[in-house]
């Protein structure tokens, strides 16, 4: 079982490297239908039971919930017989963002409650990125408490719906933090990269995913889910972007006054 992690998605020009146009993502959802492929909820797999795993699908995730990312995804998805899952930070709903490294100077929104439900209506899964997006494993026991329930909490209140799964902002986790999320209540949890821990034994709080981002060729694209020559240097190109995005939580929370 593959899971892709997306994080916006829209038309106007914006250099950040997360972001793909809703052509490119309507291609690449393509190119996983003629081969076969469907593409399902992260909180319907069964992370924890390899021998469950169905190699005919394939999860589809969006970090951070962006507007754009709502507004193109789901449509473009359902093309195809596709749903996805929305990892949403709750604090920053219906709010602009503002730790994403925008080279043109734009600012995004994230998405509001209203677009939310229209996700949820089309059958996707509305899951936990935290509650503001701070890197978890920097905070107290009671702010990393917080973090993890608030989402849980407020997603029930606003859309009715249970949620399963989290995504660590920043893609950041340790043994503490893996360990709260478990303690909180979720069932799955997902990284940004491949887990670092290797072994046969799936671990369903640190599930491993491969990020899309705006200047992956096509042959790159079926790499991330295909296989071949080029899987294990998409891999890598993952651990280089985690390595160089390392920083950004610590001056994202400098800059906010965050503590």
């Amino acid at each position: 079982m593959r899971a892709l992690a997306y994080h916006q998605v829209q038309n106007r020009i914006d250099y950040s490297w997360n972001t793909v146009s809703p052509a490119t993502l309507r291609r690449q959802m393509r190119m996983l239908f003629a081969a076969g492929i469907r593409g399902v909820p992260f909180g319907e797999v069964s992370w924890n039971d390899a021998a469950a795993s169905d190699e005919r699908t394939i999860a589809v995730t969006f970090d951070d919930a962006m507007s754009g990312a709502v507004r193109h995804a789901v449509p473009v998805l359902a093309e195809f017989g596709f749903r996805g899952t929305f990892f949403v930070p709750t604090e920053w709903v219906g709010r602009e963002n503002r730790w994403d490294s925008r080279f043109s100077g734009r600012r995004a929104s994230h998405a509001t409650w209203d677009e939310l439900r229209m996700a949820r209506d089309h059958g996707w899964e509305i899951a936990s990125h935290a509650h503001s997006h701070r890197d978890l494993t920097h905070l107290d026991e009671s702010s990393l408490t917080r973090e993890c329930e608030a989402p849980m909490e407020i997603i029930m209140r606003e859309l009715g719906v249970s949620v399963r799964s989290l995504s660590y902002p920043f893609g950041r986790c340790d043994d503490r933090v893996a360990r709260a999320a478990r303690e909180t209540g979720y069932e799955f949890a997902a990284l940004s990269t491949s887990p670092d821990r290797a072994g046969s034994v799936p671990d369903p709080m640190r599930v491993g995913r491969v990020c899309v981002r705006r200047f992956d060729l096509a042959i790159e694209f079926r790499a991330k889910w295909g296989g071949g020559p080029l899987h294990g240097w998409q891999r890598a190109k993952d651990r280089i972007a985690y390595f160089c995005n390392a920083g950004t939580p610590a001056v994202w929370q400098r800059w906010s006054g965050i503590r």
